[in-house]
């Protein structure tokens, strides 16, 4: 007798602002579902879109998490709470796992324009994507379908390790990236950067932030300069970093521009004279090679302030009904959205390259803003962007920026171009987020995913948290911050030292004055014993023992690092209180342990 099989539809709540349905998922394989919505299929009055299937959602006391893009995760701890991450597009995945497997979604369309959540209500946890479409028509009408591939993953698979490879190997067949040390055999200034890290001139000279922000900038009410750091000074800095044994570094110089820090963009030339001008940044170039040192700038084409002889408002990112977005207020005043699209169209970029490259010569150009934000909307009828395409346009400036100054980088994790960029100065605030518990116990931890997915191709800092870890903690109270810093206590955190080195991340420094020295010095000798690894993919992280990690590396390098305030042993070896232990391809091992006055040192 034959029993036919009855096949049941794998499906998916959506929510919007005005309802809910349910929609069956196309199976693509057996462990691989597509959802898509039509554009046409987009209400004409829904605000956002939440897609949701059953796959994705969890019971308090269920074993495993939920996890988003960059690695925040939270347990099923608890019957209520909520979590969202509003930079969930740097890498556009999300998971859940719950039992032996782990299900996570990539969103294929619409990348640009959502945001992660997670929520609990009654001990049921659902973690999603928001889609925005409000958001979207601010600017212009809906242009594109919503995909979202979900695939499971089972086993020695189903976990953040396992997700974070999946990923890595979709980008390297499908997104063009390559490991650095490939890069370097024909680029000297990725090659310099394989040992190197980044002290960064915080700001040779800036305006400072007026309270007032009813005011609009022009070059005849601007503010005056305040000069931290020219560039004969910055020279005289390098040669001390140079004479206390830093053998290598890459300077990145920010205020350079003229008007000085986020003075007058989108202008960049002339070199401002306040600091010492063009000869003075010629000067300063020749003196960093000298020591052996690489030299780059910074440069903004995302931003357009009052002063600047480029500002034109009609060159302005807008709303379809003509305002302009909230830009914030600034050293420059106000800031416009500048729709980089037409500086690339009106050559801005071509030129400011190539005479930037003719005054410091080769190095990684830095874009500040450019990989820390989904790419700006712009709705003006004359030169509409998507977020897709304004994140072409980017992409676009970093492989300019490689073929022109041999190298480039961003401020933040933001994935879309990332195989034209070599660095990027920190991923975003995840761990300080979870340091000051911003969401109350619901976010667990973070694993190092984005790590996982980019370590060995694009050299970071693992978060803004650990920005200048050897400098202690940063007051900004009493209007400090209002001149582009707070004050240091010069009491170096243990936690920030020993998570670089879990993390693979690379310490990056900024500095404006000599009394930082000692501290940068100290940051070079802690990450010169593991410098070796930023070559290296990272294939490997779990927790061997109560707050102790070990991380491994192509090459069989491992770390384990104690997060606990006494030793512990593992596998016979014994792990220094809030110290590591580096064990090399060899079989040789190196003891590191920390005190308030060397960091982070060889036992």
């Amino acid at each position: 007798m034959f029993i036919p099989t009855i096949l049941l539809a794998v499906t998916a709540l959506v929510r919007t602002d005005l309802g809910e349905s349910r929609v069956d998922l196309e199976e693509v394989s057996d462990s691989h579902y597509r959802f898509t919505m039509k554009k046409g299929d987009i209400g004409a009055d829904v605000k956002w879109i939440d897609v949701i299937p059953d796959f994705m959602t969890a019971r308090t006391g269920d074993e495993g998490y939920w996890i988003d893009a960059r690695g925040a995760y939270g347990r099923f701890e608890r019957d209520s709470g909520s979590y969202e991450n509003d930079r969930a597009g740097w890498m556009p995945i999300f998971g859940l796992k719950r039992g032996d497997s782990l299900w996570y979604g990539q969103v294929m369309k619409w990348r640009c324009d959502y945001r992660f959540r997670v929520d609990a209500t009654n001990g049921v946890y659902r973690a999603y994507p928001r889609f925005g479409v409000a958001g979207v028509r601010e600017y212009y009408p809906v242009y594109q379908d919503i995909v979202i591939d979900y695939r499971r993953l089972d086993g020695a698979e189903a976990d953040y390790v396992g997700y974070a490879k999946a990923y890595r190997k979709y980008q390297f067949e499908n997104a063009g990236i390559r490991m650095a040390r490939d890069r370097a055999k024909t680029n000297p200034v990725t090659k310099y950067l394989l040992d190197s890290f980044v002290i960064r001139i915080s700001q040779h000279c800036r305006k400072q932030v007026l309270s007032d922000h009813t005011l609009r900038m022009t070059r005849a009410n601007e503010q005056p300069l305040l000069v931290h750091m020219p560039f004969l000074i910055t020279g005289d800095l390098m040669q001390q970093l140079h004479d206390a044994g830093v053998d290598k570094a890459t300077f990145l110089s920010a205020g350079w521009t003229s008007g000085g820090y986020d003075g007058r963009y989108p202008d960049m030339f002339p070199v401002e004279p306040a600091i010492g001008g063009e000869a003075g940044f010629r000067a300063l170039a020749k003196r960093c090679r000298a020591l052996g040192f690489q030299m780059s700038a910074e440069v903004d084409y995302t931003e357009m302030y009052g002063p600047a002889d480029r500002f034109d408002l009609d060159l302005a990112c807008r709303f379809a009904n003509g305002q302009y977005p909230d830009g914030g207020f600034w050293p420059g005043g106000l800031a416009y959205n500048l729709c980089t699209k037409k500086a690339l169209d009106l050559g801005w970029c071509q030129m400011d390259f190539a005479r930037l490259r003719d005054v410091i010569g080769d190095g990684p150009l830095f874009f500040d803003v450019m990989s820390a934000i989904e790419p700006r909307r712009c709705g003006h009828p004359a030169h509409r962007m998507t977020s897709d395409d304004m994140g072409g346009v980017y992409s676009r400036l970093f492989d300019m920026a490689q073929k022109t100054m041999g190298g480039a980088a961003s401020e933040c994790g933001f994935d879309l171009g990332i195989r034209h960029l070599d660095y990027v100065n920190y991923l975003w605030h995840e761990i300080g987020i979870l340091k000051h518990d911003v969401f109350k116990g619901f976010q667990s931890g973070v694993f190092p995913v984005w790590e996982l997915v980019y370590h060995g191709v694009v050299f970071y800092t693992s978060d803004r948290y650990l920005q200048n870890h050897t400098y202690g903690n940063e007051d900004r109270s009493n209007g400090a911050f209002d001149f582009g810093w707070g004050v240091y206590d010069r009491k170096e955190d243990p936690y920030k030292a020993l998570k670089h080195i879990e993390f693979g991340s690379r310490p990056i420094l900024y500095t404006h004055t000599f009394d930082d020295i000692p501290s940068i010095v100290k940051a070079f000798e802690e990450y010169r014993p593991v410098r070796h690894l930023q070559q290296e993919e990272m294939t490997g992280h779990c927790e061997v023992a109560k707050g102790v990690f070990e991380t491994s590396y192509g090459d069989g390098s491992r770390t384990v690092c104690n997060f606990n305030g006494e030793s512990v042993a593992v596998a016979g070896v014994q792990i220094p209180p809030m110290g590591y232990v580096l064990f090399n391809p060899d079989k040789s091992k190196q003891a590191y342990a920390f005190d308030e006055r060397r960091g982070l040192h060889r036992e």
